[in-house]
């Protein structure tokens, strides 16, 4: 048998579907990381039904980068497609004293923490 899930379309100034999944990540994120940033369209008006959320995430681990996001899988049953990010806290001290260009530029600019 095959299960459907149906997510209805979003209205793009909806900002209590927004905040409903602030709360959620909050929720299923509050005792398993030190910090937690939302960046990009979801923090700003460009956001619209086909938009994604920008993540990211501060916690201690021992896993290699392009692994870490696998202790997170949870966080795609949102309903929101997700681009994330985990950093431990050094390497996001070191991000936070470099120069923001480019793609940190852009993050910067609509950077919200929510944990």
């Amino acid at each position: 048998m095959t299960n459907v899930i149906f997510h209805p379309p979003r209205h793009p100034a909806d900002m209590a579907y927004r905040e409903g999944i602030v709360k959620q990540l909050q929720l299923l994120l509050k005792d398993r990381v030190d910090q937690a940033y939302i960046f990009g369209s979801f923090t700003t008006e460009g956001f619209h039904g086909d938009s994604d959320l920008d993540l990211i995430l501060i916690c201690r681990t021992e896993e290699p980068f392009v692994e870490r996001g696998r202790s997170f899988f949870d966080l795609f049953d949102l309903g929101i497609a997700i681009d994330l990010l985990v950093y431990t806290p050094e390497e996001w001290e070191q991000i936070k004293r470099e120069k923001p260009v480019g793609f940190w530029k852009s993050a910067v600019a609509t950077l919200r923490q929510i944990l």
